[in-house]
């Protein structure tokens, strides 16, 4: 019976440490855990040489993310100036305490960006593309005034189309009404958008009007009774990045 009953508390031993003594690992996964600004689905959408600087975030954590590139031929990650900046290869990998990144497309194409804790990572598409080409304004010829008939009020162009900002970009509006000896004048819905010069003066009445920032609005001129309406336009081509600050 002795052999019997040494196999018996042999089997008892190995059922006990399979059945659970020793506690299980636990592994947490790659996922959610890790939150990226600028990602929509699972990518961050980049204009060729527009850098953009983004916050990643994971709850609980106060240890270094890790940001790597992996073909840094389509782009590069840094950390913004601060104290707690801390790169190892400029080029493909930063490290930073806050999360901070700004990540600088230097080629068209697709590659991934990963960011690394200590507990988890997270990785994401780079899709980098052509900034769309900036429209080649039209030369705009110098308006000849045609006498219009007699006691109407004219302008000439009756719109107006800015492509850039600034007096390089000014055009002329002439206005003018046959048979009228008062001022004619001009009121507008354009502050912050152009600027018009002289607002008033005698038939005929030449007008500067200079573009200063994107915008639509109305110029109407008047004669006090009258009015002649032009439409203005001006369109400017840009993309502003609005970096988080940075804790000191």
């Amino acid at each position: 019976m002795k052999p019997l009953l040494s196999a018996a508390i042999s089997f008892a031993l190995v059922v006990l440490i399979v059945a659970g003594c020793t506690p299980a690992t636990v592994i947490q996964s790659s996922g959610p855990v890790i939150s990226l600004s600028g990602v929509v689905g699972d990518a961050i959408a980049l204009t060729l040489g527009v850098p953009l600087t983004s916050q990643a975030s994971e709850p609980n954590y106060t240890g270094n993310y890790t940001f790597t590139v992996a073909n840094a031929s389509i782009a590069t990650v840094s950390v913004p100036p601060g104290p707690s900046a801390h790169r190892r290869n400029a080029a493909s990998t930063a490290t930073d305490k806050q999360g901070d990144v700004t990540i600088t497309p230097v080629g068209v194409g697709s590659t991934t960006l990963t960011v690394q804790t200590s507990n988890a990572s997270l990785t994401v598409i780079l899709s980098v593309a052509n900034a769309a080409p900036s429209p080649t304004p039209t030369p705009t010829a110098t308006p000849t005034p045609t006498p219009p008939p007699p006691g109407v009020l004219s302008v000439n162009p009756t719109t107006l189309s800015f492509y850039t900002t600034g007096a390089s970009a000014e055009q002329t509006v002439f206005v003018q009404e046959t048979d009228f000896s008062g001022t004619l004048s001009e009121t507008d819905s354009c502050s912050g958008i152009v600027t018009v010069s002289p607002t008033s003066s005698s038939s005929p009445y030449s007008a500067i009007v200079t573009p200063v920032a994107a915008g639509t609005c109305t110029i109407t001129f008047t004669d006090g009774t009258k009015t002649a309406p032009v439409a203005v336009t001006v369109t400017t081509a840009g993309i502003t990045v609005n970096a988080k600050a940075r804790l000191p």
